[in-house]
């Protein structure tokens, strides 16, 4: 009787297709791995494009004109992680930006900073420990029943008492603005993700004020680490910036800052009620 068992170091037939089989099916899977249906760094380059791209330096100053259905009527939004970039006139790229406000309309990043302060101050550190103690941060998608974004106004931002940075921001600057500084808020992104945070420049320094901030203590500490943080535009009440620049760069009054638009309103906004 012929005896099945193998000597030592053989292989079988049986073991050799499997390993055969597990190989191949190794092999797929590194395939599929390589032929990733979406390429991240297209989204990467568009954000640095962003930054880096001088076409719109011939615009320099030109007025955005605001009125209730203009906005509706004249711009293009393309929405992004960052909030939304606005395109005027078709072929006009990264204008100014767009946030859709509470009530889900769309309105200038400008219009947003409605001229309100809580209350009357002359210390710096008050509105940031103000802020730190009043405003819980909160998402827009939890916050305003799972929607993606959703700006605030400064006023708005005050009386929630909840928001995200980009809340926090708007209220923070336009309050420093009522107080006489030259406050501003800026968008990009901080360690790989976006973000809002507010610059203040004063004493002929600049100072990063990151508004989301919970630990803040009776002294004005602004942020120390600039690097950290990726700057691709930033507005006060009148004006918007863009960084033509490098993304990595820590000063914001050098020659990349391009003025690229200037809010004007023509009358009264009706600020939109919670």
């Amino acid at each position: 009787m012929r005896s099945y068992r193998h000597k030592k170091g053989e292989i079988g037939l049986g073991t050799l297709v499997l390993v055969i089989l597990s190989f191949m099916v190794f092999l797929l899977f590194l395939n599929a791995k390589s032929e990733d249906p979406v390429d991240l760094s297209q989204e990467y380059d568009y954000f640095a494009d962003i930054a880096k791209t001088g076409q719109e330096l011939p615009r320099e100053g030109k007025v955005i004109p605001l009125d209730k259905y203009g906005i509706e009527r004249d711009y293009t939004l393309v929405p992004n992680d960052l909030g939304f970039i606005k395109k005027y006139d078709q072929g006009v790229e990264n204008f100014t930006y767009m946030g859709p406000g509470i009530d889900g309309k769309l309105r200038a990043a400008n219009s947003y900073l409605v001229g309100y302060a809580p209350f009357e101050t002359d210390q710096l550190w008050v509105p940031l420990v103000t802020l730190s103690n009043r405003l819980k941060y909160k998402s827009d998608f939890s916050l305003f029943s799972r929607r993606q974004d959703a700006w605030q106004t400064s006023r708005q931002a005050y009386r929630i008492k909840k928001g995200d940075c980009e809340d926090h921001s708007i209220l923070l600057a336009d309050w420093l603005i009522e107080m006489g500084y030259d406050a501003r808020v800026v968008i990009g992104e901080q360690n790989w993700s976006g973000h809002a945070w507010v610059v203040l420049f004063k004493d002929g320094r600049q100072h990063l004020i990151e508004a989301t901030k919970k630990d803040v203590t009776q002294k004005f500490s602004p942020v120390r680490n600039k690097f950290s943080y990726s700057p691709y535009v930033m507005f006060n009440r009148e004006s918007f910036w863009r960084n033509s620049g490098s993304k990595y760069t820590a000063s914001y009054s050098s020659g990349s800052w391009k003025n690229i638009s200037r809010f004007e309103v023509d009358g009264y906004i009706e600020e939109p009620d919670w």
